[in-house]
């Protein structure tokens, strides 16, 4: 599971989807929303299916500018 961070408050899980679906098939793309306002809250997760998809995916898109922003993109750390 990847974490991306620095993302616009206007991107959607449609925009992550295309931004990285063509690294591998995605198993899970969402992006985090504020409860009270349903709002994004800059940040999202990607599955992939294969590992290798998700390391590949992580080292060409760090720092890739999505809707004006540069984004982070890094292995989800456990809660």
């Amino acid at each position: 599971k990847l974490f991306v961070a620095s993302l616009s408050f206007d991107v959607t899980e449609g925009d992550l989807q295309e931004l990285f679906a063509p690294f591998g098939r995605l198993t899970e793309c969402r992006v985090a929303t504020s409860r009270e306002t349903g709002r994004s809250r800059g940040y999202g997760f990607v599955s992939f299916a294969d590992a290798s998809d998700a390391a590949a995916a992580c080292r060409e898109l760090t720092g890739r500018e999505v809707r004006g922003r540069a984004c982070r993109v890094e292995v989800s750390q456990p809660r």
